[in-house]
């Protein structure tokens, strides 16, 4: 294992079985979400228009708008096997138009320093740290005036955060590490933003702001060090019953897991 990234970490504590058919097996998806897909879209289109404000080149609404649509007909023509829900794709392109325009009428004026930033800190453990680093792409930082800056990550949602996630979320845990490593803070409070736009019937733009200490990144390192020991040891397992399985990309072949086999495919691939 040459890195682990929060998205790998997640997807072990939420189904340790998914984890080994997406990142060990490398098992192509039976079915993608039409959230999956859709989400995408709108983080492609909205980068861009940041992007080309960065460069000099304000886009306009209708240049995002237009940008979005050429986005998400890209994304489903080159997705096999999209599961769409409750709505359709000629629905969710006009959704995704709303949203994007939402962002460019709402989003906050900020001086963007980076865009798509690949961080790899070392991962703090009580017993000394992590072997393998943390890989990832914070989507903005932008200077606010402050000592450090703010990591900002984009988001569609179908609803508001609840105060659990503001407070344990690992991807904010991991992405103020990188910083504070960067910047020698690690005695201090490192702030973290959400830009989060809802799904709603009419969009609209929250943002939430965050901030993670020296005692969230030694919590953070203590949970990767137990996913390691897990992938390294072939533990994998369905978690029947969790409200993930009915969306899950991997149902068939969860129906026909077979415990022997997992763990010795395991063994030899990690």
């Amino acid at each position: 294992m040459d890195y682990i990234s929060v998205s790998q970490v997640t997807t072990y504590l939420a189904c340790p079985l998914q984890y080994f058919f997406r990142y060990v097996e490398k098992r192509e998806p039976e079915r993608t979400s039409d959230a999956l897909v859709f989400g995408n879209a709108v983080h492609d289109a909205v980068l861009l228009s940041v992007q080309r404000t960065q460069n000099g080149q304000a886009m306009t609404r209708e240049q995002v708008e237009l940008a979005f649509a050429d986005f998400w007909s890209a994304r489903v023509s080159t997705t096999p096997d999209i599961e769409y829900g409750r709505n359709s794709f000629d629905e969710l392109l006009h959704k995704g138009l709303r949203m994007v325009g939402c962002y460019v009428d709402q989003a906050p004026k900020a001086k963007v320093i980076a865009i798509e930033e690949e961080i790899r800190p070392t991962i703090p453990h009580p017993d000394g740290d992590v072997d393998v680093p943390l890989l990832g792409y914070i989507d903005l930082l932008v200077d606010d005036g402050g000592d450090l800056p703010i990591v900002v990550e984009l988001k569609t949602a179908g609803a508001r955060f609840n105060d659990q996630r503001l407070r344990t979320d690992l991807q904010a845990t991991a992405y103020c590490l990188a910083i504070a490593q960067k910047h020698g803070t690690l005695d201090k409070e490192v702030p973290f933003r959400w830009h989060v736009l809802l799904k709603t019937r009419e969009p609209i733009l929250l943002t939430y702001e965050v901030t993670r200490t020296e005692r969230d990144y030694l919590r953070f390192g203590m949970l990767v060090k137990k996913v390691i020991d897990g992938v390294r040891n072939g533990i994998f397992f369905p978690q029947d019953g969790s409200w993930r399985c009915g969306g899950c990309a991997y149902r068939t072949a969860c129906k026909a897991w077979s415990p022997t086999k997992v763990s010795t495919h395991a063994l030899a691939c990690t």
